[in-house]
Formats: structure tokens, sequence, C-alpha cells
């Protein structure tokens, strides 16, 4: 039995071009969802104040549901106003 540390991605927080990159998106995408409140953001982050930052589990869900759009309906990510521009 392995009594190792659990990986957690609950307090892991990422900078938006660090989100986008990792959810293999673009930067503007990705601010996209997060105006439209598809993915959580805060600037109040303790250890970059002023950055936009999101939680990483936020990310992976949204990945994996817009992902999920792509494969069952064809149309994928955004919706706000950003992506009609």
């Amino acid at each position: 039995m392995n009594y190792g540390p659990a990986l957690t991605t609950v307090d892991h927080w990422m900078d938006l071009p660090t989100a986008a990159d990792y959810a293999g998106v673009t930067y503007c995408i990705l601010v996209d969802a997060v105006t439209n409140r598809q993915v959580r953001a805060t600037t109040t982050h303790p250890k970059r104040p002023g950055d936009w930052m999101v939680p990483m589990i936020d990310v992976d869900t949204w990945t994996r549901q817009s992902r999920q759009s792509v494969n069952g309906r064809g149309r994928a990510l955004p919706s706000g106003l950003a992506s009609r521009v």
C-alpha cells in the first residue's frame, strides 16, 4: 500500500496565459470563458496580486466539457461577445 502524499489540484492556481497553454486553447478563448463565467477567476490571489488567476480544477472541468461539446454536438467553445467580434 502506498502512503505517499496524494496529489490534488484543489489549491493550484494559474495565470491566464499559463492556463490557456495548459488547456490547449488561445488566450482569447480562455478570457471569453472567464468573462462568461464558465471559469472562475480572481485578481486577489495572495501570491499574484493584480494578476488574473484561475483554479486548475476549473480549467480541467471547462476543457473536458468543451471537448465533449465538440465531439458530441459539433460546435466548440466561445459563446460570448468576444466570439462574435
